[in-house]
């Protein structure tokens, strides 16, 4: 352009050329005045008149602005007058041009001439085509930088059988060979893919021009430079038939299946989307579709002498197999697996194969190789529908989806024929059969990368479509999902014949396949599996057959392995069946072995009899138990108990069982082992046997102890069955005696001998049998002190004395003491290996040695011998009995259970010892011995211990109405401990497999509920009175078991006598003596003493029982190991059980229990906790308990949550910072929810006294309270009372008083004239050593420390509360309480300070939230329409932007009014008439602000809601573009303004806008280009240039040439770079006009050459016109210094995020993007991109928060309790 410059710069030295300037100036004055059409006719005849006069000048001066008129005149809503009279202007501007400077100045006219053929009036388009004859086709070549707009403007004129028809076709072909063929075609191409609206003719215009008497090789040039298929594809897929229709046409004549032009990859995509007209049902598509595959129309004339087609002619099936069925095999696979995924699922594909199948030549060929990828399409959808439903997400709608899927493909199933389905899966089986030996090694090496691999479906073994065929174990997967989808009674045929040939085929192919069965396998199991259905007289043959096949098979187990997995395959009715069939093959054995008789011995069937016995030890009620206990008793009746015991037998006389007695031990003899000696290593290296230990026997070598212990439990099972009929049939039959007397008898006689050889010693029981001496010595002493408590009672004072002197001098008390805490110490060190022993504990290890039993999983070595265990049980016993006689003993002395200690034991056992819990204190009652409590705690630590557990809590919990004054440390510590223990439990219900240093082994069964119990009974003797403990107390056993009979009753054993005395002598927990009554500190006092302690250590108890609560709330009842401990099911039931009675009767303390539990139980994560709570994981356990609690219905609940609030009980352990009522009141909240509807109406009478109490408790209680309420509301049906709807009501109202109070803490008066208020810009200071609750300084500033809170909770539950809390009728309560709320938040919406930020945010959301409700809206629509209008509006942050868009969508949507007076506000702004005091500065920047608020509300709204007011619109945009001067912020807010309505209206309601961006789109860039030459040589020209197009521009201030690093100016360069990266984002569809403009900024796909036949050694001359993005990206390159990298782009996606820019050099990676971006770009999913655009285009109407905190510059300083101190 530096030519012209120069030559329109020599110019402006003429006079005339300067009155030629001025001329034109006023004549486009003219159209500054316009308001009707004729007004533009005459504007537009005294411009022309003006160029005629000065035609000379070659020169047109201010053309940016004449085009810019002149496209204006081209819209298409004005009359045909206009836009003839414009031609005019064009046609003499182009006269007075010249076509050299056209091709320069290309764009500026052709952005108001492209736009107009398709629109025009009939009477126009001679006019239009006339130009562009007569001036763009004399171009050639110079047209291709515009040659896509060009196409894209003409050919919607192209309409075949029109007037111009002809004429237009003639233009197109001249501007085709003038740019080239095949630029021309290449350019159509693009085009085509991008622009929906010119298919049509570019298709037609094509075929109209493809010869078809000649190949595509002989006319490549119509492929254009370099083809995409995309645009074929978008033919055929276009919405329109006769698009399709005419595209299929294009495919037969140019793009023939067997066309070597395209590649296959091509081809198939061309395949894929022309499949897509099958679905329109339409025949002519079909026709041509189907003839495209079949060659039916292919004309081989135009083929060479060699091509296959000529030299073998063939039938259309023959062209379809060489050509086509490949690429419609590829691509039907392409439709199906494209088909996964989606939601909702397409069904098209099926739909699809259907029509396929109705073309015979077609669909039966191809349908082998489709058909199991339609299996694997099924499956898959299906699959990913379940998986939907299982994650929660829309089950119904996933639901729906599988059956319409499956109701699609039944219908593809049911046009084949009936068999072929089935047919077809078998030949699948075979051939998975086939290939499965061959790949076997392949399948081996990769069967765990392919499972793991993505080439597997996550739901089965079938892969992805198009993974090739199936293999074996897909097939099976495809074959059971086919019988479970398919509709088999479609036809009568299918179950019964079709299915089980197909059951045959498999079986047979199995048979002869899989070499891996073993043929005896199979037989055998045929055999057993027709036991049980064939006739009696067969059954017998059957059984022959199987003893037969068992014999004749002597190395193989193949008829036992059949049985044995009968018999434990899972399910009770298998097994049942599988045991009927073994007694039918037992009882008919019988007679085999019978008649075989000694001639030969029949193998038996051990290992499956050895099975059947396992069932005896099934539970009682068990059918299989009973079952097979009727077997066994029918065999000894039968005389079968040789048969039953010879597998048994020999188990235990094994040969590794035999044992060598001790004196034949020799020095060097190996390492053995004794059961009850010291280590063999001792023996062994020992001179000689000490004569103690003359009597062992040590066994010769390892054996399986597990075989013995089988064999012997299953001895005991059969003995146990029936003892006398097995005893009898034992005695009466010997070895010798057997029926079948053969070699196992003689086997067995050889293995007794062989026992009784190898002992020569006497028995080994000593040390056993001392053990037992103990067991009996304290099972005696304890059946003499149960004795005793009977005879003591019945006695007088005397005895007592005696007695009691008798037990100090015998030391009873304190022996059975010491032998219990020995026991415990003792126990807790097995397993530890010492480093030096005491002579007493080598002693005691001789005694009861540590056995490694590392073989067995069931004994941990931390566990003592069974003696050891067996003796602590006796010696617990012992010890509650004699509790028991001492306490009964003090009674009958009438002294107090303790006494002082007076003997000269107890003056030395006084003295200060070591371990003061070790020593016994003489004359002191057992419960009070701190050797007692020492004891029980130190047992209930023991992990390994846990076994014996139950044992310890049962002597606490039966010895506590013998306690005394200990009875509350004893509770207290041992309820402390058992809270530790539930606390570890809960870990083995969270996990299933639980290992690391616990000892899973030491677990025993039910030892969860046990400990439960425990602590059910401790705690519910001390909370309760005997009135109120249910049944269970007490209940439990104490280590006997418990019977029926009396004290003396004939045959009771000791644990029974024992039992019943604790029954008879244990008092009520509140009854007392006489005695005790009288006395100070008796029962009562104890009692009472107890239950205060353990109610203010209640939260502690209840914190345990939250942890395990939680562990079994996620646990199955089938779970291991915690079904061990105790299932799920019992163990809730057990802690409901604990916790009912205590809720019941001390309902305040539980509740303040629970609510210290739920602060402790508070996420930790959670940096800030919201005032409307939502439970955590943790806290929402105790929801669940508290709802599983029935004693505690939401009346009651309430009730009690009210009483804790009006007085709150002591609690001990709780934090400092607890707020016991907060804590409170969201539990209930949380309980609230999960409540019934019902419960909640029932509740009113209690919860209104609540709400009402409650305004006097702190900020956050009130919140919660407001939720309840809110909760309330809306659970509960309308209340049928008018008192009650007066009362909630008046309660609501109060509340959102209180609350809208306190969120206006932070706010002060500014004047005390009238009310106006402000946010504080500090906080008050609190005077120290003064509390908050007293004064008003101090209640304020408690009040500001919730004020956003409280903001938050009016936002959250407000505006729905009154909805619901108001009738239809009393809406105006609501605005009269919702105007009182709106003076509390309307000045923190005014406040754009960071430290308001948390403010603004929540009453941004309240507003939202009110301004929903339509009858609100006279509350706030003032307030918020003079919040639009704010200059500081937009100062927020970006969470806070999707609020306002809900707000200012209300505020205008709500009535017709609001948008009009916006608009007339703008209006006001435009006309100048704002102020007399106001500047032109203050007056551009108020018209900037206005024009984006009004692109903020377009934005707003939705889709063309405000078409209606686009005339109005564009006059105001176009309005604050004829300012006298550049204003950047006006013209950057209206690019913002033309972005939001590129979104939000349809492109016929932005056509007349187009012209007017685009020109102030080119000035913008025209100015970037300035100012990057401002370094250059040519600036001064440049310069001269701009000052010849105006001379008004140069003095201007605003012109540019100062703008260099301005922040307006680069806002606006930034502005027009994101409108065009809008542009070129949004698809083709949505900005149909800008696809004539879009060369224009980034050219097309290819760099054009000016001449293509130019010769090679002359330099290329470069194109006229180069795009700008191309420009500006150069003169960036040339000045920041070098390429930059090009930002990556996705489709639909913008390349620019920023919300400003400091430099331009910013904007260079974007130019230099867009610099080589194509003309084509893949079309993106509009509707998911819409939303990413819009997020991107909200972030640009935020502005920053200003950095100091008020406009005098107040620093913030941060002080305690996050409040904010302001200093000056």
């Amino acid at each position: 352009m530096g030519s012209i410059a120069m030559e329109e710069y020599e110019l402006m030295k003429d006079s005339k050329y300067r009155v030629y300037v001025s001329a034109v100036d006023k004549a486009l004055k003219n159209f500054e005045y316009t308001s009707e059409w004729a007004d533009l006719i005459s504007a537009l005849g005294k411009l022309n008149k003006v160029l005629l006069n000065y035609m000379k000048f070659p020169v047109i001066p201010r053309r940016i602005k004449i085009s810019k008129r002149l496209a204006q005149c081209m819209h298409p809503a004005l009359p045909s007058g206009v836009h003839l009279k414009a031609l005019e202007t064009y046609d003499i501007i182009f006269k007075c041009m010249g076509t050299n400077r056209l091709s320069h100045e290309l764009f500026i006219y052709s952005a108001g001439l492209f736009p107009l053929l398709g629109h025009a009036a009939m009477n126009v388009r001679p006019s239009l085509l006339t130009v562009y004859e007569t001036h763009f086709v004399p171009l050639g070549e110079r047209l291709r930088p515009g040659l896509s707009g060009f196409l894209s403007g003409v050919l919607p004129g192209l309409e075949e059988g029109s007037d111009h028809f002809e004429r237009t076709t003639s233009l197109l072909e001249k501007v085709c060979e003038g740019v080239g063929p095949p630029h021309f075609y290449g350019c159509l191409w693009d085009c085509l893919a991008a622009n929906t609206g010119i298919r049509l003719p570019a298709i037609s215009f094509v075929l109209s021009h493809f010869n078809k008497k000649l190949s595509m090789e002989d006319q490549l040039y119509i492929m254009g430079t370099n083809i995409d298929v995309s645009a074929l594809c978008a033919g055929v897929q276009d919405g329109s038939v006769l698009v399709q229709r005419s595209a299929l046409d294009l495919l037969l004549v140019g793009f023939p299946m067997h066309n070597s032009q395209l590649v296959r990859s091509d081809m198939v995509r061309l395949v894929t989307a022309a499949l897509v007209t099958i679905l329109r049902r339409d025949m002519s598509l079909n026709r041509r579709l189907f003839a495209w595959l079949l060659g039916s129309e292919v004309n081989t004339s135009l083929l060479g002498a060699e091509h296959p087609l000529v030299k073998r002619p063939s039938s259309n099936s023959n062209y379809f197999d060489m050509y086509s069925r490949d690429m419609l095999i590829q691509a039907v696979k392409i439709t199906l697996s494209q088909g996964l995924g989606q939601n909702p699922p397409d069904v098209r594909p099926y739909r699809l194969l259907v029509s396929l199948l109705d073309k015979q030549d077609i669909g039966p060929i191809i349908l082998d190789d489709i058909l199991f990828e339609v299996f694997r399409t099924l499956y898959l959808s299906c699959g990913d529908n379940d998986r939907t439903v299982g994650n929660g997400s829309a089950p119904t709608g996933s639901r729906s989806s599988s059956q319409e899927i499956l109701k699609a493909a039944n219908l593809l199933f049911s046009s084949l024929e009936p068999c072929y389905i089935w047919q077809y899966t078998g030949t699948l089986f075979s051939n998975a059969c086939q290939s499965q030996p061959s790949n076997t090694n392949s399948l081996s090496q990769s069967s765990e990368n392919s499972e793991s691999s993505e080439t597997r479906s996550s739901k089965g073994h079938v892969r992805p479509v198009g993974s090739g065929p199936p293999d074996l174990e897909e097939v099976c997967t495809l074959t059971e999902f086919l019988l479970d989808s398919v509709s088999l009674e479609a036809y009568v045929e299918t179950p019964g014949e079709h299915l089980p040939g197909l059951f045959l085929y498999i079986v047979t192919q199995l048979t002869e396949g899989c070499g891996s069965i073993s043929p005896s396998e199979v037989l055998a199991r045929a055999l057993w599996q027709h036991l049980g259905q064939l006739e009696p007289h067969l059954q017998m043959n059957c059984v022959e057959l199987l003893h037969q096949l068992h014999n004749v098979l002597p190395a193989s187990d193949a008829v036992e392995d059949i049985i044995g997995e009968a018999l434990t395959q899972d399910g009770d009715d298998k097994k049942m069946e599988a045991l009927q069939h073994f007694s039918l093959l037992w009882h008919l054995g019988r007679e085999l072995e019978a008649k075989s008789g000694s001639s030969r011995t029949l193998r038996t069937f051990d290992r499956s009899l050895l099975k059947m016995l396992d069932h005896l030890q099934r539970p009682e009620s068990c059918p299989l138990r009973l079952q097979a206990q009727a077997w066994l008793l029918h065999s000894l009746v039968r005389g079968d108990v040789a048969r039953l015991l010879d597998p048994l037998l020999l188990l235990l006389l094994e040969p590794n069982t035999a044992r060598l007695s001790v004196l034949h031990v020799r020095p060097n003899a190996g390492r053995p082992m004794s059961s009850g000696s010291l280590p063999a290593t001792s023996v062994t290296t020992a001179v000689g046997v000490h004569p103690l230990h003359s009597h062992m026997l040590l066994y010769c070598g390892v054996y399986d102890s597990g075989r013995a212990l089988y064999a012997l439990r299953t001895l005991r099972a059969v003995l146990l069955t029936h003892a006398r009929m097995f005893l009898c049939a034992a005695v009466a039959t010997g070895l010798a005696g057997q029926q079948t007397a053969g070699r196992r008898a003689a086997g067995l006689q050889v293995l007794l001998a062989r026992h009784r050889k190898s002992v020569f010693g006497r028995s080994f029981h000593e040390i056993a049998g001392n053990r037992q001496v103990q067991l009996a010595s304290a099972e005696l002493l304890m059946l003499i002190c149960s004795e005793l408590i009977v005879i003591v009672r019945d006695s007088g004072r005397g005895f007592a004395c005696y007695l009691a002197d008798l037990l100090v001098r015998c030391k009873v008390q304190k022996v059975v003491l010491h032998c219990v805490v020995a026991s415990v110490y003792d126990m807790s060190c097995v397993g530890v290996k010492p480093s030096r022993r005491t002579f007493t504990e080598e002693i005691v290890s001789f005694n009861d040695p540590v056995i490694e039993h590392t073989d067995s999983v069931s004994k941990c070595r931390f566990r003592s011998s069974e003696h050891s265990e067996g003796f602590q049980i006796q010696l617990l016993r012992l010890l509650l009995a004699l509790l028991m006689l001492e306490h009964q003993v003090s009674l009958q002395k009438g002294e107090d259970a303790t006494t002082t200690p007076t003997t000269k034991e107890s003056k030395e056992s006084s003295t200060p010892t070591k371990n003061p819990h070790q020593k016994y204190t003489a004359g002191v009652a057992i419960p009070e011995q701190p050797m007692f409590l020492s004891g029980i705690l130190s047992a209930l630590k023991m992990e390994h211990m846990r076994h014996l557990h139950q044992q310890w809590t049962a002597l606490v919990t039966s010895a506590l109405p013998f306690m005394g004054s200990a009875l509350t440390p004893v509770v207290m510590s041992v309820v402390s401990q058992l809270c530790c223990n539930l606390e570890k439990l809960s870990q083995f219900y969270n996990t299933q497999g639980h290992s690391g240093t616990e000892m899973i082994c030491c677990l025993p069964p039910d030892y969860t509920v046990t400990q439960l119990e425990s602590l059910t009974l401790l705690s519910h003797y001390c909370l309760l009175d005997s009135a109120q403990q249910q049944s269970h107390a007490f209940s439990q056993p104490l280590l006997g078991g418990v019977g029926s009979a009396g004290v003396g009753a004939p045959g009771a054993g000791p644990g029974q006598v024992f039992s019943n005395l604790v029954h008879v002598f244990m008092p009520s927990p509140l009854q007392e003596t006489s005695t005790a009554k009288d006395k100070p500190g008796g029962l009562q006092d104890t009692l009472m003493t107890a239950r205060l302690t353990m109610l203010s250590n209640l939260p502690r108890i209840l914190a345990s029982v939250a942890s395990l609560w939680q562990a079994v709330l996620g646990t199955s009842e089938r779970e291991q190991p915690s079904c061990v401990l105790g299932s799920a099911r019992v163990v809730k039931h057990q802690l409901l059980e604990l916790l009912s009675p205590i809720s019941l009767h001390h309902g305040p303390y539980f509740l303040a229990a629970v609510a210290v539990a739920w602060q402790d139980r508070r996420p930790l994560s959670s940096s800030s906790v919201k005032v409307v709570p939502v439970a955590g994981p943790e806290q929402q356990v105790l929801v669940s308990l508290v709802g599983a609690l029935r004693v505690l219905p939401m009346d009651t609940l309430v009730q009690t949550v009210h009483s804790v609030l009006r007085q709150p009980p002591p609690i001990q352990g709780a934090k400092q910072d607890l707020s016991l009522e907060v804590s409170l009141l969201e539990l209930f909240y949380c309980c609230l929810k999960g409540c019934a509807g019902v419960q909640l109406a029932e509740s009113w009478g209690s919860l209104l006294p609540l709400l009402r109490d409650g305004l006097t408790l702190s900020p956050p209680a009130q919140f919660l309270l407001l939720a309840v309420l809110s909760e309330y509301v809306h659970r509960c049906p309308p209340l049928a009372e008018r008192k009650d709807q007066r009362d909630l009501q008046d309660i609501t109202a109060k509340l959102v008083e209180s609350c809208a109070q306190i969120a206006g803490a932070c706010l002060e008066q500014t004047t005390w004239l009238r009310r106006n208020l402000a946010v504080r810009e500090e906080e008050p200071v609190v005077p120290a050593g003064r509390d908050k609750d007293n004064g008003g300084v101090a209640s304020t500033s408690l009040a500001a420390q919730f004020s956003v809170q409280a903001q938050s909770v009016l936002a959250e539950l407000l505006a729905p509360l009154l909805d619901v809390s108001y009738g239809s009728q009393e809406k105006e309560k609501v605005v009269a309480l919702l105007t009182a709320l709106m003076y509390n938040i309307t000045p923190y919406l005014k406040n754009h300070t960071r430290r308001n930020v948390p403010s603004f945010q929540a009453c941004s959301q309240l507003l939202a939230s009110l301004s929903s409700y339509q009858y609100t809206r006279k509350a706030w629509r003032k307030d918020v329409f003079d919040l639009l209008l704010d200059p500081s509006l937009f100062q927020m942050e970006a969470h806070c932007l999707p609020l306002w868009r809900t707000i200012v969508d209300n505020l205008m949507t709500h009535d017709n009014t609001t948008f009009r007076d916006l608009m007339s506000r703008v209006s006001l702004a435009q006309s100048g008439s704002l102020s007399i005091f106001s500047s032109r500065e203050q007056e551009y920047e108020q018209r900037a602000q206005l024009l984006k608020r009004l692109a903020f509300v377009l934005l707003c709204s939705e889709m063309d809601q405000y078409h209606k007011y686009m005339p109005e619109i564009q006059e105001r945009l176009a309005d604050s573009l004829r300012l006298p001067q550049v204003v950047p912020t006006v013209q950057a807010q209206v690019f913002l303004c033309f972005r939001v309505l590129l979104l939000r209206m349809s492109s016929q309601h932005v056509t007349s806008l187009w012209p007017i961006i685009i020109s102030e789109l080119v000035q913008v860039f025209l100015h970037i280009e300035q100012e990057l030459s401002t370094d250059s040589e040519e600036f001064s020209s440049h310069i001269r240039l701009l000052s010849a197009l105006d001379s008004s521009w140069v003095v201007n201030s605003n012109n540019g040439l100062h703008a260099h690093g301005h922040p307006a100016w680069l806002q606006l360069q930034l502005s027009a770079a994101k409108l065009l990266d809008l542009a070129l984002a949004l698809p083709a569809h949505r900005l149909p006009q800008f696809q004539m403009y879009r060369w224009a900024f980034v050219g097309g796909s290819e760099c054009p050459s000016l001449n293509n036949n130019q010769p090679h050694d002359e330099p290329a001359r470069s194109p006229d016109f180069v795009p700008h993005v191309a420009r500006i990206a150069r003169l960036m390159d040339t000045k920041f210094g070098g390429v930059v990298d090009p930002l990556p782009r996705l489709p639909g996606q913008l390349l620019l995020r920023s919300s400003s820019i400091r430099t331009m050099q910013e904007l260079h990676p974007f130019f230099t993007s867009l610099s080589t971006f194509s003309t084509s770009p893949t079309l993106p999913e509009w509707s998911s991109s819409l939303g990413q655009l819009e997020a991107a285009l909200e972030t640009d109407f935020l502005e920053r928060l200003p950095n100091n905190e008020s406009r005098n510059f107040w620093c913030v300083i941060k002080v305690k309790r996050s409040n904010f101190l302001v200093v000056a």
